[in-house]
């Protein structure tokens, strides 16, 4: 869902140049995006029918230029997959603007198997992170 809404957002700003990948530290090669994640991105317009789950290698994670993950559990993963130290890994809700941001949880739960509430919500609460992204991936060209 987060790459759909970045896409989204870069291709509404004509910033077609940047390259944005979505890899699970633990998802398997090839699956289809869920059921419940296409419905609520369609709900926005966002076709991600077209998904293929990725998982993240080492190789991913040293031709990134950033990463960014929901869960402090993600970062982690990430981190210990590191060969170098320095390389930029975020969790997304440190991009949500103070305005927006009504707790201090810096998570956005991960909704894979849940119901379509909390895809919603999931959604929701990357959607309020998308324009602090762009601006630290136009920082970072």
């Amino acid at each position: 869902m987060a790459v759909g809404l970045l896409k989204n957002a870069l291709n509404i700003r004509k910033n077609k140049d940047i390259q944005i990948i979505s890899a699970g530290v633990i998802a398997s090669n090839g699956l289809p995006a869920s059921p419940n994640a296409i419905k609520v991105m369609a709900e926005k317009g966002i076709d991600i029918s077209d998904h293929k789950t990725l998982s993240l290698t080492k190789d991913i994670i040293e031709r990134s230029d950033l990463i960014f993950v929901m869960t402090q559990w993600h970062k982690l993963e990430v981190i210990g997959l590191l060969e170098r130290p320095g390389k930029q890994v975020y969790l997304i809700k440190e991009f949500v603007p103070r305005n927006l941001s009504v707790v201090n949880d810096l998570e956005v739960p991960d909704p894979i198997g849940k119901s379509i509430e909390f895809y919603r919500h999931a959604r929701d609460e990357i959607e309020k992170c998308i324009d602090g992204i762009i601006k630290k991936v136009l920082e970072n060209q």
